[in-house]
């Protein structure tokens, strides 16, 4: 009679090891994206201070987020989630496209709230929007409210990024028509190849599986793919981000602590939009941003898809051999631990960073090239010295 309940024991043993063993791989890969953040904001956030510089020689416009999921649990209510406390001044705008009060800052599932903060956590200094298109992850999605949203975030916030961590097994017209227009405008969309067990009948769920979206794949914190993800048959170079037991915000009313570890290919897409916003707001920095025609093409979803395949990513393990998992310090990462150094230093992690990002892109430009040391003398006597370490 006891040996059942002894069974049941190791494996409860078995399954809390697995789940602490999934969760530090996931902690190890944000603890390693803390030294990505410190390069693009430079040492005491010398460069991120440009985006509210005075002067328009050194200012530079944020990177502009939205998230399109079940909302965001924060103001007004009287506790919100330790993240939405410690990122409030990011959060810009929330819209509901829901039946009722339009500007109520709700999320009664959590779902957004998670996936949200994790954009910002990737990217700080992002300026994070928020539409409301679902109350809860297993309502049926209305693909008009989610266009409506995507043409909001376009029109209305002028963001650069869109995140749908949300999908369908066929195709929706609207949905389709707001992604083309997305393109038209030069923005960037992001979707999961997969969420909640959802998938179409040739793997990819609807948007991810549209050419001009960039699919998002789940991957542990070491790059092994994930089992829940669609077969791919075609063996097509798919991008996977950390999407197993990530930890994230979640309202206080479903989890008493603010917080809960969650998995899928719609927890790793924002980490990924968040990622790619962190790329852009460095080529609006020092020395990129002496290159307009970079963060340009960056905007272009072929270029920023080679552009991750080659200088922000490595070969992932399983899934046929044929994804690469997103590893921001392949790029940026400063072994001197200077938090990346002068931009006008030929010797420093930034200006590796920076030049590695134009060899990947000179193909696409004749105008994007190395600059001469000359012209890094020029530009570093407009702008006010690099903080002594």
């Amino acid at each position: 009679m006891k040996r059942p309940a002894v069974i049941s024991n190791k494996v409860t043993l078995t399954r809390d090891v697995l789940y602490f063993g999934r969760a530090r791989k996931a902690d190890a890969w944000f603890q390693d994206l803390q030294e990505s953040i410190e390069l693009v904001r430079g040492r005491d956030g010398f460069y991120r201070s440009f985006s509210h510089h005075n002067s328009s020689n050194l200012s530079y416009r944020p990177v502009k987020i939205a998230v399109i999921d079940t909302g965001l649990s924060t103001r007004p209510t009287a506790r919100p989630p330790p993240l939405a406390q410690l990122y409030r001044q990011q959060i810009k705008e929330f819209h509901c496209f829901l039946e009722g009060p339009k500007g109520a800052w709700k999320d009664i599932d959590g779902h957004g709230t998670h996936c949200a903060m994790l954009v910002l956590q990737v990217c700080p200094n992002a300026q994070l929007y928020i539409a409301r298109v679902v109350e809860k992850t297993g309502d049926a999605l209305d693909p008009v409210k989610v266009s409506d949203a995507i043409r909001h975030a376009v029109d209305q916030w002028n963001v650069d990024i869109i995140s749908l961590s949300m999908g369908w097994g066929d195709d929706k017209q609207p949905v389709v028509d707001a992604l083309n227009y997305a393109q038209s405008r030069k923005k960037l969309v992001f979707a999961a190849t997969a969420n909640s067990g959802a998938r179409s009948t040739s793997g990819i769920m609807f948007p991810a599986r549209r050419s001009n979206v960039i699919s998002i794949d789940a991957a542990d914190g070491d790059g092994d793919f994930a089992t829940g993800n669609p077969p791919n048959d075609r063996l097509v170079l798919r991008l996977a981000a950390p999407g197993d037991s990530v930890l994230s915000a979640f309202p206080y009313h479903l989890d008493s602590t603010g917080s809960r570890r969650m998995s899928g290919a719609s927890v790793a897409t924002p980490i990924a939009a968040g990622l790619v916003g962190l790329i852009l707001e460095f080529a609006r920095q020092p020395p990129l941003r002496y290159q307009p025609k970079v963060a340009e093409k960056l905007m272009d979803v072929d270029v920023l898809k080679h552009l991750l395949a080659q200088k922000f990513s490595q070969p992932g393990t399983g899934g046929g051999g044929s994804f690469r998992f997103l590893t921001p310090r392949m790029t940026f990462h400063d072994r001197k631990g200077e938090s990346g150094g002068d931009a006008h230093d030929t010797a420093s992690a930034r200006y590796k960073a920076a030049e590695g990002i134009i060899q990947s892109l000179e193909y696409r430009s004749n105008e994007i090239r190395s600059l001469s040391v000359e012209e890094l003398i020029a530009y570093r006597m407009l702008q006010p010295p690099y903080p002594p370490g």
